[in-house]
């Protein structure tokens, strides 16, 4: 396996993302062995099957690999990724308590179907919580190594739009935008996303994009 990728997030969970899944797999082999389903020790039904897999809980793989991904972004959607030390750190992260637990096939597919709705319903609270205007549109970033990165769809431009920045989880800046304004006209545009590209960092107070100098 190459020592180091260079892309994009979809580029490294298409292409790196396998390997992992098998690295998670492989590792947690022997651990397998003897026990039956978890499913009830992470609120489901008692199950007592004993053919296994690894399941992460209260999180999918994909997101757990973007966490990682923030230590070696170095812009928006790009990032330069040491292999060695990335399989180091997801295998690490494995390592904590509550992470992963094993459930046969058919609980792991109920789970992640439990998942997926309970996190799109905390991402629903989280927004409602903001109290926007009607049809105000909403980006929402977690400062990454670089800082805040946003893609945002040159279709929607046409109506307010706020960005909502956060660190740790916590929000700790919202900037609402005009991008009709003169000003973000020289924003960066991503033909394959026909989308705007934004790196936002901070400087003297100011939040202001990265490759070009626009201040927010």
């Amino acid at each position: 396996m190459k020592n180091e990728y260079t892309g994009n997030l979809s580029g490294f969970l298409t292409f790196v993302g396998p390997k992992m899944t098998n690295l998670i797999s492989n590792t947690f082999r022997s651990k397998k062995k003897g026990r039956s389903c978890q499913a009830a020790e992470i609120e489901m039904d008692k199950c007592l099957v004993r053919t296994l897999q690894v399941a992460h809980y209260e999180v999918t793989r994909p997101q757990v690999i973007e966490r990682i991904l923030e230590d070696y972004q170095q812009e928006e959607d790009l990032y330069v990724v040491d292999l060695q030390d990335f399989e180091l750190k997801f295998k690490e992260y494995h390592t904590q308590p509550n992470v992963i637990y094993f459930l046969c096939d058919n609980c792991h597919r109920k789970y992640e179907n439990t998942l997926k709705n309970k996190i799109s319903t905390i991402a629903k609270k989280e927004i409602k919580k903001l109290n926007l205007p009607e049809n105000t549109n909403i980006a929402i970033a977690n400062k990454g190594k670089i800082g805040w990165a946003f893609n945002i769809p040159i279709n929607k431009i046409n109506q307010s739009y706020r960005l909502v920045l956060k660190e740790n989880q916590n929000i700790i800046q919202e900037l609402n935008i005009n991008f009709l304004d003169p000003r973000f006209k020289e924003l960066k545009v991503r033909s394959d996303r026909n989308s705007f590209v934004i790196m936002l960092t901070e400087s003297n107070g100011n939040f202001v994009d990265k490759s070009t100098s626009v201040i927010f």
